[in-house]
């Protein structure tokens, strides 16, 4: 996300809608054929929120009503592709904050998305 054009995202205050934007954005990129469980790291802790992300990132994703996808949040440590996608984004994260690229440039993308 470029930080310097996330000022035109009227709720960028609202750090759980633009959490909740950020992951619809990112879910629009998904398209689903098969029954799938999807986990995302417990950053939430209230339940009204987490059923909020929920109902939006559900509505994002594509997939048909007949497919089964089940939601859950977890704890990142309690699961081992959690911790993977937190390792990815510390390398990110080192990589565009610090100028440090030591692990980012070991991370090979197929795709960009563009956020904003």
């Amino acid at each position: 996300m470029n930080k310097n054009k996330s000022n035109k995202i009227v709720f960028f205050n609202n750090k759980n809608k633009l959490y909740n934007f950020l992951a619809g954005k990112l879910a629009t990129q998904i398209t689903l054929k098969n029954d799938t469980i999807i986990r995302i790291d417990k950053s939430k802790s209230k339940k009204s929120h987490r059923d909020e992300f929920n109902e939006y990132f559900l509505q994002k994703l594509n997939y048909t009503n007949k497919i089964n996808v089940e939601l859950y949040h977890n704890l990142s440590h309690l699961f081992n592709g959690l911790q993977i996608v937190d390792i990815i984004a510390w390398s990110f994260f080192q990589y565009f904050e610090h100028n440090n690229d030591r692990y980012f440039k070991l991370i090979k993308l197929n795709k960009s998305i563009s956020i904003i």
